[in-house]
């Protein structure tokens, strides 16, 4: 739904619900129930003291989840050459491409993925853990009224 919940909100939620509301910001399971197990919350600045905390406590394989869960890229206007690139990308490195800042236009994505195919898949999952990380502490912001 559309309807950003309140703090108070989060806060009155079920468990179950609270860990759904936070996997959507972020698709790590062990990410999500702690941030519900956190609860309350008494401000914005304390949920992204908590979202920061939660994710360093985090392994690799908790980052990992989050993003093979990442939804892909999601533009069927995208030219050929980048579905291709997008496709080994996938395979090469066993998650979706993600970036934190909008997408730039075409040409300069397909650049931009052509770049990092080339890095070893530790330095692309540092890279891509730190643009997971980035996304999720926007995906609050826009996910959460005051």
């Amino acid at each position: 739904s559309n309807i950003v919940p309140t703090l108070n909100e989060i806060n009155r939620l079920s468990p179950a619900d609270a860990r759904d509301f936070f996997f959507s910001c972020c698709g790590s399971s062990r990410w999500a129930e702690s941030m519900a197990a956190c609860r309350p919350y008494w401000d914005i600045q304390v949920v992204f003291n908590a979202a920061d905390v939660v994710w360093q406590y985090l392994g690799a394989d908790d980052w990992r989840e989050a993003l093979r869960n990442r939804t892909i890229i999601g533009d069927a206007e995208l030219p050929p050459t980048l579905q291709e690139d997008l496709e080994f990308y996938r395979s090469k490195f066993g998650y979706e491409f993600v970036m934190a800042t909008p997408l730039p236009p075409h040409e300069e994505l397909q650049a931009t993925v052509r770049r990092r195919l080339e890095y070893s898949l530790r330095a692309e999952f540092d890279l891509s853990a730190s643009e997971e990380f980035a996304i999720m502490r926007s995906k609050i912001r826009k996910r959460l009224s005051e």
